[in-house]
């Protein structure tokens, strides 16, 4: 029993963190379902040829979970930003564009 628990140790220790957060006001219950589930969006804006449709349809259903319309979607900076993220072979290790990055929580 204590080798399965070990196994899934991680895995609970952030559905406690995250229950406290919820909790707390910090992760609003959309947010979490996104997290845990990401249904995409039925309908999208138009979007930029250089994304694939199930991104893109990913990233305006974000935005309508967290509450910010045209975050994302409405702003050429942000999306070019995204954009280089997306085609970098090492995308954890740029920084998200500065209007995304300055308007998201840390769960965000």
């Amino acid at each position: 029993c204590r080798g399965l628990f070990k196994k899934k140790k991680p895995l609970f220790s952030f559905l406690i963190a995250a229950k406290i957060q919820m909790g707390a006001g910090d992760i609003t219950p959309s947010e979490f379902a996104f997290f845990i589930r990401a249904e995409e969006a039925k309908e999208t804006k138009p979007k930029p040829q250089w994304i694939e449709e199930q991104k893109w349809r990913m990233l305006t259903t974000l935005e309508t979970v967290m509450n910010k319309p045209d975050l994302i979607t409405g702003d050429a900076k942000v999306l070019e930003g995204l954009r280089k993220i997306m085609d970098n072979d090492n995308p954890t290790t740029l920084p998200l564009p500065d209007a995304l990055k300055s308007s998201l929580s840390e769960f965000q």
